[in-house]
């Protein structure tokens, strides 16, 4: 089983939760799911790119970074190259 997945916006957590997912409300979140120990909720990259100015879209893209962060903190270099796998 993956160590984690993200969701990367509302289609990609739909088809993951089979259910609708408010990526504004949820985001952020970590949860278990049958085909990863984590599965992060998150928003989809090219939102960011849609915010209408500047200081929206860096706020946003520090907390989506941020959101990353999350699960990689807990990512286990591989044995052979000592990067994450």
């Amino acid at each position: 089983m993956p160590q984690f997945l993200v969701c990367l916006g509302s289609t990609a957590a739909r088809a993951v939760f089979a259910r609708d997912v408010k990526v504004m409300r949820e985001r952020g979140s970590i949860v278990a799911t049958p085909w990863a120990e984590q599965t992060l909720i998150t928003v989809h990259p090219s939102s960011l790119l849609r915010l209408p100015d500047s200081e929206s879209r860096a706020r946003e893209f520090t907390r989506f970074v941020r959101e990353l962060a999350l699960i990689l903190k807990d990512v286990e270099p591989s044995p052979s190259t000592g990067r994450a796998r």
